[in-house]
């Protein structure tokens, strides 16, 4: 995980003088090795939509109950059957 302050990213996007070249060198192998997982994470997400690759893991997550969700923030009225 990679952490970066807001006001160095805007420094470093604005082309301020506040950085050093060694700090501009970090953001440029940062932002490099972001790309790059973000590109391998599309990739890999190409291969599981096509079905050539099967998902590490998956999510189960039942439906809403969408009555009681209308009732709760009161903007349906249902009837008692």
């Amino acid at each position: 995980m990679i952490l970066l302050d807001t006001h160095i990213w805007i420094w470093w996007v604005d082309g301020n003088e506040k950085l050093s070249p060694e700090q501009r060198l970090k953001y440029k192998i940062m932002k490099a090795k972001l790309f790059n997982e973000l590109i391998a994470s599309v990739r890999e997400g190409g291969k599981i939509m096509r079905g050539k690759s099967k998902p590490s893991r998956t999510l189960k997550v039942d439906a809403p109950d969408i009555k009681k969700i209308r009732l709760s923030y009161k903007l349906s009225y249902f009837p008692r059957r």
